[in-house]
């Protein structure tokens, strides 16, 4: 079982225009819904959304355990958000040969060493080598693409305790995939893709196909 949160950002807001454009700091806010000491193996995805049709924000937000969104009601939380939570449990169920529509907002990198033998990761810089990074990790995930858009939407910063000033490139992944493992495309969904999930990548959103 899966729960899906769906959170309406008000931008009037001075925190939450904070925590938009500060990844990290969004997925510290996020995490007050989650702190139960025995959820250990719980893992958190979101993804920072436009709805052009509502011309507004939204969060939407993957978990293993329900959350608890009360925490917006604290007088400190309070008009962060435009309406109240919308939270759903889902059963991740896939059946090969069926076709989903996709999204998936990825920081796509690759490792390399430095001189100092140290293992550093940097963006891949073309649509390309994108795409090629795309391919193989969503063959890992027991599928195949039928159709994809790739759009760059370029440096996202932020800060994280300790270890400064943090940069990803993010790349929005959308369009038609089929399914030739169900098993594999249940843990990726799960577990999400690529890198960086803290700040806000990784999340696969799959739906039916439109019309």
């Amino acid at each position: 079982m899966l729960y899906l949160s769906r959170l309406k950002l008000n931008t009037r807001n001075q925190e939450t225009r904070r925590d938009m454009t500060q990844p990290y700091e969004l997925h510290r806010t996020l995490e007050n819904a989650f702190h139960n000491p025995s959820h250990s193996d719980e893992r958190v995805l979101f993804r920072l959304d436009y709805q052009p049709r509502e011309k507004g924000w939204q969060v939407l937000i993957q978990s293993r355990y329900a959350p608890n969104w009360s925490f917006f009601q604290q007088e400190d939380r309070r008009g962060y958000l435009q309406a109240e939570p919308q939270v759903i449990a889902f059963e991740p169920r896939f059946f090969k040969d069926k076709t989903y529509h996709f999204r998936l907002l990825a920081n796509p990198t690759f490792k390399t060493t430095n001189d100092k033998g140290h293992k550093v990761r940097f963006s891949l810089p073309t649509r390309e080598k994108q795409f090629d990074w795309l391919s193989c990790k969503m063959t890992a995930a027991g599928v195949s693409l039928l159709d994809v858009g790739v759009v760059q939407e370029g440096m996202r910063r932020s800060r994280k305790e300790d270890e400064g000033q943090q940069t990803h490139f993010a790349v929005l992944f959308e369009g038609l995939l089929q399914v030739a493992d169900p098993d594999k495309l249940r843990l990726a969904v799960e577990s999400g893709i690529g890198s960086a999930k803290g700040f806000g990548f990784g999340l696969l959103s799959l739906a039916p196909p439109r019309g």
